[in-house]
């Protein structure tokens, strides 16, 4: 949809009207503050991931706004950099759901690296990088959503997506404190040692 809509708008010219710029800047906006409000109130892992993809289509829109070539650029490699993180999430997250149980919850991460410390670390790995943390894709990602924004002087959507970022960075990094907290009390402690005798046997 992203890139049908990239391709239209590049090559009609819509974001030269005024009214077509606001609408979609009102969008962008709207996308931002109400996906990582939601997100910030879930402790259900499913509904952060899902709630936080309606900020991350906000952050994109703000390179959509930008237009030209740089535009292109953003919205294409953002959009190759959220899909394998976000595939990678819920492949974790499918992974450790059964037939009987989904591993929705937050108490369900709790103490995962003690158990099963490889999942812990693609985990990690991918919520980091949808948290935009440096030296991730996620991070490359809104670099050049940024780089493309401030292209277009769009100090306003750029603040805002600073703002809400950094709100992201609370309901991701809560799942990984889950991760790597000491595990629930009915976890045995010998399968927490074997968990991590085999991550290092791994290595």
């Amino acid at each position: 949809m992203v890139a049908l809509l990239l391709r239209y708008f590049y090559l009609s010219g819509a974001l030269e009207y005024r009214a077509v710029f606001w609408v979609v800047a009102i969008i962008a906006i709207a996308s931002m503050c109400a996906g990582n409000l939601l997100a910030l109130l879930q402790t259900n892992v499913k509904r952060v991931l899902a709630y936080s993809s309606i900020a991350h289509f906000g952050y994109i829109l703000v390179a959509f706004l930008a237009g030209g070539t740089m535009a292109i650029e953003a919205v294409s490699f953002y959009l190759v950099a959220y899909t394998v993180t976000l595939l990678a999430a819920f492949g974790i997250v499918t992974i450790l759901s059964g037939a009987e149980h989904d591993a929705d919850e937050l108490e369900d991460y709790r103490g995962l690296f003690w158990r099963r410390p490889m999942i812990a670390g693609v985990f990690t790995a991918a919520l980091l990088s949808l948290a935009g943390i440096p030296a991730t894709m996620g991070f490359l990602g809104k670099f050049y959503v940024l780089a493309a924004g401030a292209a277009a002087a769009a100090w306003p959507l750029i603040i805002i997506l600073v703002v809400t970022s950094v709100a992201g960075l609370f309901y991701y990094l809560r799942i990984v404190v889950a991760l790597y907290s000491a595990p629930p009390e009915h976890v045995p402690i010998q399968m927490a040692s074997r968990g991590v005798l085999s991550f290092w046997s791994y290595s």
